[in-house]
C-alpha cells in the first residue's frame, strides 16, 4: 500500500501544484493583458486627438490656400484680359500681382508641408506653375510681337474658364480630402 499510497500523494501533490501553477500563469497574463489594455486605450485617445488636431488644421490650410486660390484667379483672368486687349501696362502690372499671389500660395505651402500629402502639393503646383511661368515672363518683358503670338478664345467666357480651371482642379482634391466630395 505504501507504493499506491505514494503515488497517489504525489499525484495529489502535482495536481495541487499543477492548479497554483495555472493560476499564477492565469493571474500574470490577465496583468499582462490589462496593462496591454490601458496602454492600447492611452494610444487610441492620443491619436484621436492627434487626428482631431490634424484634421483642424488641415482645414484651416484649406481655408486659406482657398482664399489665396481665388485671388489668384483673380489675377489669371485680369491677366488674361489685359492680353486680349492688348494693354501693354494692365499685362506688366497683372503678372506682377499674379507672381507675387502664387508666391504667397507657395509659401503657405512649404509653410505647411506637414499637413499636405506630397500628391496634394504637386496637384496645386501642376494646376498653378505654368501660369504663373506664363506670367513670370511677362513681369519684366512685354512687347507687341509676343502679345500677337498669344492665342486666347475670342469669347471672354472662354477665357474665364481658363483662369477659373486651376482653382476647379485643386478644389476637386480638397473636396475629396475633407470628406466633402459630392
Amino acid at each position: 500500500m505504501t507504493f499506491l499510497q505514494t503515488i497517489l500523494s504525489n499525484t495529489i501533490i502535482l495536481g495541487v501544484l499543477g492548479f497554483l501553477l495555472k493560476v499564477w500563469i492565469e493571474r500574470g497574463l490577465n496583468i499582462q493583458i490589462e496593462k496591454f489594455r490601458a496602454e492600447l486605450a492611452k494610444d487610441i485617445a492620443k491619436s484621436s486627438i492627434q487626428e482631431n488636431w490634424n484634421h483642424s488644421k488641415r482645414m484651416e490650410l484649406f481655408a486659406d490656400l482657398y482664399s489665396l486660390m481665388v485671388d489668384v484667379e483673380f489675377e489669371i483672368k485680369a491677366f488674361l484680359m489685359n492680353i486680349k486687349v492688348g494693354y501693354q501696362d494692365g499685362i506688366k502690372e497683372r503678372s506682377a500681382k499674379l507672381c507675387e499671389k502664387y508666391l504667397e500660395m507657395n509659401a503657405l505651402i512649404h509653410k505647411n508641408e506637414l499637413f499636405l500629402e506630397d500628391e496634394v502639393v504637386a496637384e496645386i503646383y501642376d494646376a498653378y506653375r505654368p501660369l504663373f511661368e506664363y506670367a513670370q515672363h511677362y513681369v519684366d518683358s512685354v512687347n507687341k510681337e509676343e502679345l500677337s503670338n498669344v492665342e486666347l478664345p475670342n469669347n471672354m467666357d472662354l477665357i474665364m474658364k481658363i483662369g477659373e480651371q486651376p482653382r476647379k482642379t485643386v478644389l476637386k482634391v480638397f473636396k475629396k480630402l475633407s470628406g466633402l466630395n459630392t
